[in-house]
């Protein structure tokens, strides 16, 4: 399912291309994880199942600029548990960055020609909303499995440095949660993280 989503998110970058308008591309890692809380009847007892996918967090961004101090990106991100190596629990969302104190440093596409660049940085504040996603299964468990999916609110802050003219590194810290459950099962997914991101021109 998650190859899926990435194949997606690849489609609309691809159909962006057409679009007049610069845009870039990014990936990120960082440390947090993914979570689905959910009511599960154990032994007949109704009992609330929490389960995590961590200590990583991974993802790919899609990034445009509406003007110096804004910019919107689509992003999917998942949690990954090392042992064994699992990636159930994905998040997808538009997300806005506000960079309140200067503006966005600007990337230049690896077709110009080279500039002298600054080496500059500049804070965000991001806000997201989006859906989730998920399956977490755990053998020998009395729950085999919990599954959920629901809309989405978020907050990012991070900030971005130029470290060349065809690049910049975006360090962030990411949470999310569902603010509505699809199932009539009450549920709750989640995701926290400290990433660091590379951006790229396309």
């Amino acid at each position: 399912m998650w190859l899926k989503n990435l194949f997606v998110v690849s489609s609309v970058l691809i159909s962006f291309s057409a679009i007049g308008r610069t845009w870039y591309i990014g990936v990120k890692a960082g440390f947090g994880g993914t979570g689905i809380a959910k009511t599960a009847v154990v032994d007949d007892v109704s009992t609330e199942v929490n389960r995590s996918e961590e200590p990583g967090v991974i993802g790919i961004s899609v990034d445009t600029m509406l003007r110096d101090d804004l910019s919107v990106s689509l992003e999917h991100r998942r949690g990954l548990r090392l042992g064994p190596i699992s990636s159930g629990v994905g998040f997808t969302d538009l997300t806005w960055r506000w960079y309140y104190l200067r503006s966005a440093p600007v990337i230049v596409p690896f077709s110009e020609p080279n500039y002298v660049v600054y080496k500059n940085w500049a804070p965000y504040l991001g806000g997201a909303a989006g859906f989730a996603f998920g399956t977490i299964g755990r053998e020998g468990d009395k729950v085999s499995s919990i599954d959920a999916s629901g809309a989405t609110i978020g907050i990012k802050l991070g900030l971005d440095y130029q470290y060349s003219a065809n690049f910049l590194l975006r360090p962030e810290i990411i949470a999310s949660s569902t603010f509505f459950n699809s199932s009539s099962v009450p549920a709750t997914m989640s995701e926290f993280g400290i990433l660091v991101g590379l951006i790229i021109p396309y």
